[in-house]
């Protein structure tokens, strides 16, 4: 049998998006630009041109999975999704230059930082949504907890109050005999759906200890509620549940945690959800990273480098207030680029200052 670490050598030979030749290249490029510095601890590995600590890699792999992400969004053929206007408040709409409904084409970088904004105020304890559905304890649920995406990039985003039973942390345990909080595989989406049939299977054997009778019953009334909801189609052609995985993909990568939207959505998931089955197909036609080799703008790396505010490579300037917010960036004397704040969780600024069209 081969072994974990043989077979993910092969994967590497045939050429994987997190491919140790694209990130030993991105590396190389921030060591020779004064970046990142190789020294000491960094300096250990088997078989590798350039090497670097896991945490510093992991910045390069976030980095990577922002590009990825959005070539996903900007490759694919997505229908228009819908706001309706009964789940805006009076005026809402217009602050943002739209007469009724808000119309989002998930193709544009504008478009889907406005979609990330909006997910935020629609599922609130007063949102006109959950006045709608005055007795579907889900809508109302979340809690929302601030995250950052970058020194510029803070995100309001929806965290499912759900207590923990670990069950993701006994998924990993039944796959390889020990818990972590958090794994990125390689094919998310598949593993989406393999942890999907690992939580139906043993439901009922987590760890809830400590949660009393009246938590067990409103864990019970949020599940029970979001799946006579999930398959409404609230925005548009989609439905709840693909629009919260949309959503999910934005904020976390469909990266899974047991506390997470992602993690919540995987346990009770549609059979051939299609926005799973659309990035699950994604996933496995484009592993080779050549594929986003041409859509990769070094200095959006830089920036999650440095300290923007001590840094004498780059200047900035915040201008605008609340969801409007946005920053002026400049690397030494070169072009000014714009930025979204707010909503933007894939900040890349300099890649759609470079494909100026992209950013519409």
């Amino acid at each position: 049998m081969l072994s974990l670490r043989h077979v993910l050598s092969i994967f590497n030979l045939m050429g994987m998006i997190r491919s140790d030749k694209l990130i030993d290249k991105l590396v190389a490029d921030l060591h020779f630009h004064h970046y990142l510095e190789i020294i000491g601890d960094d300096l250990y590995g088997e078989n590798r041109n350039v090497v670097v600590s896991n945490s510093k890699k992991e910045v390069i792999e976030n980095y990577i999975d922002d590009v990825f992400i959005d070539f996903f969004f900007r490759t694919q053929n997505f229908s228009p999704l819908v706001i309706p206007r009964k789940f805006l408040e009076n005026g809402e709409e217009n602050n943002q230059g739209y007469n009724s409904e808000i119309i989002l084409q998930l193709n544009k970088h504008h478009d889907r930082c406005v979609f990330v904004k909006y997910m935020s105020r629609i599922f609130t304890v007063n949102s006109l949504l959950a006045k709608e559905y005055a007795d579907n304890y889900f809508v109302k649920s979340f809690l929302h907890l601030s995250r950052n995406y970058g020194p510029f990039w803070k995100v309001v985003v929806l965290m499912p109050n759900t207590p923990l039973g670990y069950e993701y942390d006994a998924y990993l345990s039944s796959l390889y005999g020990y818990r972590q909080s958090q794994s990125k595989p390689q094919f998310r989406a598949k593993e989406i759906e393999a942890f999907n049939k690992f939580y139906q299977g043993n439901w009922g054997s987590f760890n809830y200890n400590g949660l009393t009778a009246y938590g067990l019953l409103l864990m019970e009334r949020r599940y029970g509620d979001y799946q006579k909801i999930k398959d409404s189609h609230l925005f548009g052609e989609y439905t709840l549940e693909d629009v919260l995985l949309l959503y999910a993909l934005l904020v976390d990568k469909f990266v899974l945690t047991d506390n997470n939207i992602t993690g919540f959505l995987a346990k009770f998931l549609s059979t051939n959800n299609m926005v799973l089955k659309m990035f699950a197909e994604f996933e496995t036609a484009n592993q080779d990273a050549r594929l986003i080799e041409s859509y990769i703008c070094q200095r959006d790396l830089y920036l999650r480098f440095i300290s923007p505010v001590k840094s004498k490579a780059v200047t900035y300037k915040i201008f605008g207030g609340g969801a409007n917010q946005r920053v002026e960036l400049q690397f030494f004397n070169q072009d000014v680029v714009i930025s979204e704040c707010n909503g933007n969780t894939l900040p890349l600024p300099f890649y759609y200052h470079r494909d100026i069209n992209l950013i519409d």
